[in-house]
């Protein structure tokens, strides 16, 4: 529900409301150890810095969520998605966004 209200905003250029609804997101995913809602929410929070020209943050919270994490267990109807699928996104926008961030590591 939190990444699609940040989308929302997002798409529609509400930045600062974006950052909020994806540090919520970080906050609610720390709280309860939910792996998936990490990397979201590290994404989310890397992507709207990025937008706003934060790109130190941006860098700093998509490498976050690119890095490796202990998978949680999750219920059958989140099985089909996997953590380290989601930090191949994180990785991939990284890249893609920040050229030269891996030469830094």
């Amino acid at each position: 529900m939190a990444r699609g209200k940040w989308s929302f905003h997002v798409n529609r250029s509400e930045l600062f409301e974006a950052q909020s609804v994806a540090e919520d997101l970080l906050e609610l995913s720390r709280a309860h150890a939910d792996t998936i809602g990490l990397i979201l929410g590290y994404y989310a929070c890397g992507v709207t810095h990025m937008y706003r020209g934060e790109q130190l943050s941006a860098r700093a919270n998509l490498e976050d969520g690119a890095r490796p994490r202990r998978a949680i267990d999750r219920p059958p109807s989140r099985a089909s998605v996997r953590p380290h699928h989601l930090q191949h996104i994180s990785t991939i926008t990284l890249e893609l966004a920040l050229p030269g961030a891996a030469d830094l590591r």
